[in-house]
């Protein structure tokens, strides 16, 4: 897998240099669309990694919780990839701000985890 990610890497790299010099506005199309094949060539691989938590925990984890955890390493993962690609082509500004909004996200999907966990440390003590 890491080899087709690679891949990937590479020739989006060089068509981006080479459509900056002969085609400026089709450089960042084409970044987005190589960071979308890398995304596609990785999903496979994090769909049977998630399969095998899954099964692992055998229902041990809440559902809800572990949803939650699923959307925030996703959000946290998409955020990096859209600060990124602002940065890249030059808007590093925009892309602190999408950082930002990723982490106020994050924090909220958290809320719920974190009271989960109160409550069950609480429950302990009791």
């Amino acid at each position: 897998m890491i080899f087709k990610v690679i891949a990937f890497a590479l020739i989006g790299v060089f068509t981006v240099v080479i459509l900056k010099q002969v085609k400026p506005e089709l450089a960042l199309f084409a970044g987005v669309v190589t960071g979308i094949l890398i995304i596609v060539a990785v999903l496979g691989e994090l769909t049977g990694i998630l399969e095998t938590f899954q099964n692992l925990t055998g229902g041990s984890v809440n559902n809800g919780l572990f949803d939650a955890i699923m959307k925030i390493i996703g959000i946290g993962y998409l955020t990096e990839y859209a600060a990124s690609l602002c940065e890249d082509y030059g808007s590093a500004s925009i892309g602190k701000n999408v950082q930002l909004g990723g982490k106020v996200t994050i924090f909220a999907l958290a809320v719920p985890i974190i009271l989960t966990i109160i409550e069950a440390v609480g429950a302990l003590t009791t």
